[in-house]
């Protein structure tokens, strides 16, 4: 974890070198830009954690992190909507994304994450009907 510093800049694409990261946190501090293409290759996170950080450019797709268990993006800076790959996180237990930028969606399909226990969705632009899924998800204790 490298949460609470005053790192600025971009998140440098060396990262991905690190490809049995299992954990990758860099809550509030001052990172800048996109994120590199590069932190692909970490498919064996399990915690991803980026708020409070001034990111650029759309949230990022989530098809190669598929062990994520924790995923928090809150105020980043990122734009919306969120990456229809999420639907591919079956292991997620904690799901917290806000303050998207720009165009919204739709409620995201989170049907098949039966042990999430944290669900916050605030200020993503999201519009539509709360799906009935959700009822379902019965290990929730935070909505």
């Amino acid at each position: 974890s490298l949460e609470n510093n005053r790192f600025n800049g971009t998140l440098p694409a060396e990262l991905g070198k690190l490809v049995n990261l299992e954990n990758l946190v860099f809550i509030a501090n001052n990172l800048t830009g996109g994120l590199p293409l590069e932190l692909n290759k970490l498919t064996r996170l399990t915690e991803l954690r980026l708020s409070g950080n001034n990111f650029t450019g759309k949230i990022p797709s989530f098809e190669n992190w598929k062990q994520l268990q924790k995923l928090a993006i809150q105020a980043s800076g990122f734009e919306g909507p969120i990456h229809p790959s999420i639907s591919l996180l079956s292991n997620l237990t904690e799901l917290r994304i806000s303050d998207l930028t720009g165009e919204g969606s739709e409620f995201p399909m989170l049907s098949n994450m039966t042990g999430m226990n944290k669900l916050m969705l605030r200020s993503c632009n999201i519009s539509g009907k709360i799906p009935d899924y959700i009822a379902d998800m019965t290990a929730l204790n935070t909505l």
